[in-house]
């Protein structure tokens, strides 16, 4: 269960690249002369970073992104799109969604996901379609895509439904992350950061 989390988490990420991708146990089919992505995470070993029974645990891993591209094709926009992909995992990053907003508009980023599938996909917002009855349909499409969404959809599924967006993409905190990185990383730190607000807490008592 928490790897297919970890993975879904790995592949939103890698997804707002907007590239081709041959997504792990997804069928796909090149197009010739294309340069794509191919995405697998090997899982390591679990350590748990705590003593109690509610202590978090460590799950080691690599996220193996490659990037294939034709065997004669100049191989200088292969190895661009190779460092674009190392860029955006960026260790400490933190992607912010929103979940609870009523409505969505044209040009919105969403994170949707599709029908049996396990790998979330962010796109922007290309139409929104109202029906009479109030219910809400949309159309997807990648910055970088040539035509909509629809190919990516379910068989026969020509729209999204809110259900199947998970949130909106409102921002993205570079680094901001890598203080929750250190706790783990370091458990002391823990204790000493626990030590410093009961210091504070005594003192400020005292004045």
């Amino acid at each position: 269960m928490i790897n297919s989390k970890i993975s879904a988490a790995l592949a939103t990420q890698l997804n707002t690249l907007e590239l081709p991708t041959h997504w792990e146990n997804a069928k796909f089919t090149p197009t010739n002369g294309q340069i794509y992505l191919s995405e697998t995470l090997l899982s390591g070993d679990t350590i748990p970073v705590g003593v109690s029974s509610a202590a978090s645990d460590e799950f080691g891993g690599v996220y193996q992104v490659l990037v294939y591209a034709p065997a004669d094709a100049n191989k200088g926009p292969a190895r661009s799109i190779a460092d674009d992909v190392a860029a955006a995992f960026q260790r400490g990053d933190i992607l912010f969604l929103n979940n609870s907003v009523d409505r969505v508009y044209v040009g919105d980023v969403v994170v949707f996901k599709i029908r049996d599938r396990d790998i979330p996909i962010v796109h922007r917002i290309l139409k929104v379609h109202e029906k009479s009855d109030g219910k809400v349909e949309l159309l997807t499409k990648g910055d970088n895509n040539r035509v909509d969404d629809r190919g990516l959809y379910a068989p026969g599924q020509l729209w999204l439904e809110r259900e199947d967006i998970l949130g909106k993409a409102v921002g993205t905190l570079r680094y901001v992350g890598m203080v929750t990185i250190a706790l783990n990383d370091y458990p002391v730190l823990k204790y000493v950061l626990v030590g410093m607000m009961g210091l504070f807490v005594l003192t400020s008592k005292e004045g």
